[in-house]
């Protein structure tokens, strides 16, 4: 969880959202290290727009 929590800082620290976080996307390499994957739905926020108010992802992955 730490290592997924890293990535996920060193992405928004860039602007840039993942928006598809669930275990299918979480990769464990055969160190034991984590990947994160399937950026398909990531976003770039830019000064024109800095918020995102669309939905995606799978709705039995998303939270209450």
């Amino acid at each position: 969880m730490q290592q997924i929590l890293i990535g996920l800082t060193s992405l928004h620290a860039k602007r840039q959202l993942h928006r598809d976080i669930k275990s299918d996307n979480i990769l464990i390499t055969t160190k034991g290290e984590i990947k994160i994957a399937d950026f398909g739905f990531a976003i770039q926020l830019t000064k024109e727009r800095m918020n995102r108010k669309s939905i995606v992802g799978t709705p039995a992955w998303m939270a209450p």
